[in-house]
């Protein structure tokens, strides 16, 4: 019985001129060095890893890797997710009880309203209280007694 023809064998045309590495240490695509100490002054400012990762054309797996390279080199270590905004809950909440309106909040902390009603969302959160209605039509101060 005779042996199959392959594709490449009927059409040696077909073959193109690129050649793959076979194995090997994949070369490293970033060096984190480079831009680890900006991507932590940026994540400390409340950048998300989703927008540095875009702003330097990466994965957020890199961004992980500088922002422990940035803290490393300062010999802090790496603070939790939620860290980085933790001044910035307090801060909303601190301008919540002034008395001031959910727009006034957000433009202070240089934050969208969504992101600041996030911020209270979490300090109401943290102490098991309901989270008042933060429009003005309806009484602010009434839903937080």
């Amino acid at each position: 019985m005779e042996s199959p023809c392959s594709y490449l064998q009927e059409h040696p045309e077909a073959v193109d001129a690129v050649r793959l590495r076979a194995g090997g240490k994949r070369p490293p695509k970033f060096d984190v060095a480079q831009f680890a100490e900006e991507a932590r002054q940026l994540w400390e400012a409340g950048w998300s890893k989703l927008r540095l990762a875009d702003r330097y054309k990466c994965s957020t797996s890199v961004i992980d890797r500088a922002l422990a390279h940035g803290y490393e080199q300062h010999g802090l270590p790496v603070p939790d997710r939620i860290d980085p905004h933790k001044d910035k809950v307090e801060e909303s909440r601190r301008l919540l009880d002034a008395g001031m309106a959910l727009s006034e909040i957000a433009r202070t902390l240089d934050v969208s309203t969504t992101t600041a009603r996030g911020y209270l969302r979490r300090s109401f959160r943290a102490e098991n209280k309901p989270m008042p209605d933060l429009r003005r039509r309806w009484g602010r101060l009434s839903n937080m007694e």
